[in-house]
């Protein structure tokens, strides 16, 4: 099995606020679509222990993926 380059999703939060979330290489980032702002998405990880939206929710089943 071969690594896991890049991943990625969008979020919408309860305000409507719409984030991409994208895992290069391990390193998330995040972009506010549509605002200079992330205190939004930092309010979202709050609410959810921390993980990443590529994690949770309808994502969740998905990764991990098991190591051969």
């Amino acid at each position: 099995m071969g690594q896991v380059v890049h991943e990625f999703d969008f979020l919408i939060t309860s305000t409507q606020e719409y984030y991409f979330v994208l895992v290069i290489f391990g390193q998330e980032l995040t972009i506010n679509i549509g605002g200079p702002d992330i205190k939004g998405y930092l309010q979202w990880l709050n609410k959810n222990g921390e993980r990443s939206p590529l994690y949770t929710g309808g994502n969740q089943s998905s990764y991990p993926r098991p190591i051969d």
